[in-house]
């Protein structure tokens, strides 16, 4: 049986580290109907892939609508994309930021409608699940709300996993403003440091939220190793999870 639901449109702001300018951006917020009031309630906040680039908070409606129809509170959220080529630039810490600020918007307007969410759960594809796990390990306690457990579907976990010559991880580096990088240079301790930075599986310690994850093993861009570096290191630290393998699905999950 179905359940009614409302859908609100709302603005939450960021103050980028990067100067006075005010970042708005915009997420969808869904209520069932019945929501108990009297309870404590979570939310499911769906993130959105697009290499960090591109994409739009449109393209989880359906999970979220779906979700909501079985009575979960869910939303979805458009972020800053990667850029430092111009005067508004953004990393993926001004992504985990603005993560943060709509966990807090999304607690705060559900408060004044008299329903009190106390916890969360991240689901993303592609980069959102990259975005989804980074935030889950790295902002652990530092979250407006705790999360419970990520789900995380073609997630880049291990940027050691990218091919040096991959067009992909080339453009990431360059709107990273670290354009044109060799194969010799991506071997320096500084490089390193930075992959290491930007990959959830760094994070990855006792303590962090379970999560259940999928990867395509005939995936060219997000490598089946990916899988096998998360699930070493969640065996190394004790967290629970669950690896759902497509065998014969590239990044789509579509076989």
């Amino acid at each position: 049986k179905h359940v009614k639901f409302t859908h609100t449109k709302m603005a939450y702001y960021l103050h980028t580290l990067h100067g006075f300018n005010l970042v708005m951006n915009i997420l969808d917020l869904y209520i069932p109907a019945n929501v108990d009031k009297d309870a404590e309630q979570g939310v499911i906040l769906f993130i959105h892939g697009g290499s960090w680039t591109s994409g739009d908070k449109s393209s989880m409606t359906d999970d979220c609508k779906a979700f909501a129809e079985k009575g979960y509170i869910t939303a979805t959220m458009n972020y800053s994309f990667l850029n430092f080529a111009d005067e508004s630039k953004s990393d993926f810490a001004t992504m985990l930021t603005e993560i943060a600020a709509a966990l807090n918007k999304i607690k705060s307007y559900a408060a004044e409608q008299g329903i009190n969410i106390t916890k969360a759960a991240l689901s993303g594809y592609s980069a959102g699940a990259h975005l989804s796990m980074l935030y889950a390990y790295s902002m652990l306690d530092k979250s407006p709300l705790p999360i419970l457990f990520v789900r995380s579907k073609a997630g880049p976990a291990d940027y050691r996993t990218f091919s040096p010559s991959s067009p992909d991880l080339q453009e990431i580096l360059a709107r990273m403003g670290n354009g044109n990088i060799t194969a010799d240079a991506m071997q320096s301790e500084q490089f390193i440091a930075m992959m290491q930075a930007v990959s959830p599986v760094t994070y990855v310690r006792n303590g962090v939220p379970p999560t259940l994850m999928a990867y395509g093993k005939q995936d060219t861009l997000v490598t089946w190793a990916n899988a096998v570096s998360l699930t070493n290191a969640f065996e190394g630290s004790g967290v629970k999870y669950t690896l759902v393998e497509y065998p014969n699905s590239g990044h789509a999950l579509d076989k």
